[in-house]
């Protein structure tokens, strides 16, 4: 009955065994059955979990020397500053969205020259001081009015002789050839005037404008 009590249970108790010295051995024995269990559920335990270090981003250097590296990274930022320029600078668009074209103004007839154009020349050329520009930007103003109004038939072939004859018969003739002299004398003759010159001759051109109407 005895080995029969060992034999199925885990843990016999104590009077199962014949004597102290049998029990005694018995526990030496069951104590190391229970360490190699329990070392053998720790060597199963789950793992720790992995901690992720935090991203240190770096170019690759693709076991590249220095010298090699440098030329690499000199022609990343040299492609990098051309995209900027490329979207950014060289983009030149208007509020429209539409591309800006520069418009060829000797080629151009003053007709079809936009009024929001001119008026940005002339912003430009009054910010830039260029004060030379801003009395050609002031006479074609002028030009494209008398265009439409028909007073004058643009044609690049013709020179300012052509447009004065044409307004002999109107009453602004004179104030034309106020201004016509101006022009001449300082864009054909590429003369660079002072702000203070340009403030002496610029209400003939303002005088004329208001007179044809031109805001």
């Amino acid at each position: 009955m005895r080995e029969s009590i060992k034999h199925k249970s885990k843990k016999p108790p104590r009077w199962a065994y014949k004597d102290k010295k049998e029990w005694e051995k018995s526990q030496g024995s069951n104590q190391a059955i229970e360490n190699k269990t329990k070392s053998k559920v720790k060597d199963y335990e789950s793992p720790q979990k992995f901690e992720a270090k935090p991203n240190d981003f770096r170019f690759p250097n693709f076991n590249l020397g220095i010298g090699a590296q440098i030329i690499m990274y000199l022609i990343f930022g040299a492609g990098l500053a051309f995209l900027i320029y490329f979207l950014f600078i060289n983009s030149n668009f208007k509020a429209n969205g539409q591309k800006y074209i520069p418009i060829d103004l000797d080629d151009v007839p003053p007709s079809e020259i936009p009024l929001t154009e001119l008026e940005r020349l002339l912003s430009e050329a009054l910010t830039k001081h260029d004060y030379r520009g801003a009395v050609r930007i002031y006479y074609l103003f002028i030009l494209k009015d008398l265009s439409q109004k028909g007073w004058i038939n643009w044609t690049k072939e013709k020179t300012n002789i052509h447009y004065i004859n044409e307004m002999l018969n109107k009453q602004e003739s004179g104030q034309f050839n106020t201004i016509v002299r101006y022009f001449e004398f300082i864009w054909y003759g590429k003369r660079n005037i002072s702000q203070a010159q340009f403030k002496n001759i610029q209400p003939s051109f303002l005088t004329l404008l208001n007179t044809l109407g031109i805001k």
